[in-house]
């Protein structure tokens, strides 16, 4: 298995930080690398170690500006000024993670922490020519995998090709994600002697999958705050969702609102609530231009919020 999910430290930010600083000391002998994103906001825009040893991943393209670029400061947690980044930079990504910050669109500025004995601007150069641009369909694309969000679900879907493009150079990538559940992706051999490494190149289903993820977040995080915020979050739980918001298209689905409409009631009612045939004459509905959620308070009589599919649980 090279993607652990560990559930047991999730609950509290001082149980995250103790086993990130044991699982660097196990792994790296007690160093990595920070991965940050200043996109949104830079918090170490101001920190004399951090400006002094930062290295940007060089992203070449006419419309980025590498002043957004992310970064990587290389932290030895022996040494107290450097352990104090890092404490600081686990509080702000299990933060990232609260219905507040999420509900006010902060993003992740923590994109997490690397293990590798690889020099910065190794690990930088690799994902910038190999691994964030990308052609598809004409169009050029920036792959933000930087995003733990991102990561755990575009991780599940590669190949174990795929898989080492993206890692490069580095060993592990661990990361506080949705739940606060902490991810780590790496190489089930072990490290890599490798000095090169293949280009990242996405098939047509995953960039699907990708062009997607917006929606489905956004769906989860509908779904998170009307729900128990105690609630075992379980990581792979997409998968299902993914597969039901696949069929969305050929109801006539189209627009970002009604699809995040969709995926939320996959969600709520199963991936294949689709498929109930109290859904049937919506689908007549849709396909004939109507939007989803006014279809079902057509149909049903009732506020979408109040909407189920089982006549039953109403």
């Amino acid at each position: 298995m090279d993607q652990y999910f560990d559930q047991s430290v999730s609950s509290t930010l001082p149980q995250t930080l103790e086993y990130l600083r044991n699982l660097f000391q196990e792994i790296a002998q007690g160093k990595c690398q920070l991965w940050v994103n200043p996109a949104n906001n830079d918090p170490f825009a101001t920190v004399p170690l951090v400006e002094k040893s930062r290295v940007r991943v060089p992203i070449r393209h006419p419309r980025f500006d590498m002043r957004l670029a992310p970064y990587l400061v290389t932290l030895d947690l022996s040494q107290s000024s450097e352990n104090d980044i890092f404490e600081e930079s686990v509080e702000i990504a299990w933060h990232a993670w609260t219905k507040e910050s999420l509900s006010a669109f902060c993003g992740q500025p923590i994109s997490g922490w690397v293990a590798t004995l690889a020099l910065p601007k190794a690990l930088a150069a690799h994902w910038a020519q190999r691994c964030y641009l990308h052609r598809y369909q004409h169009f050029g694309k920036l792959l933000r995998f930087h995003d733990p969000g991102v990561r755990e679900w575009l991780w599940s879907t590669l190949t174990s090709q795929q898989r080492d493009a993206l890692l490069g150079p580095a060993d592990s990538i661990i990361a506080i994600g949705r739940g606060h559940v902490i991810q780590r992706q790496t190489r089930p051999s072990g490290p890599s002697s490798a000095t090169t490494f293949p280009d990242l190149v996405l098939d047509g289903e995953q960039w699907s999958q990708v062009e997607s993820y917006a929606t489905l977040h956004a769906a989860w995080l509908a779904w998170w705050n009307d729900s128990d915020s105690s609630k075992t979050y379980t990581p792979g739980w997409e998968r299902s969702v993914f597969k039901a918001l696949s069929h969305a298209i050929r109801y006539g689905i189209l627009d970002a609102q009604n699809r995040e409409l969709f995926a939320l009631h996959a969600m709520k009612f199963g991936s294949d609530f689709h498929s109930h045939q109290r859904m049937q004459p919506i689908w007549e509905k849709t396909l004939a231009g109507t939007f989803y959620g006014p279809a079902l308070e057509e149909r049903f009589a009732c506020p979408v919020e109040q909407f189920t599919p089982n006549p039953y649980n109403r």
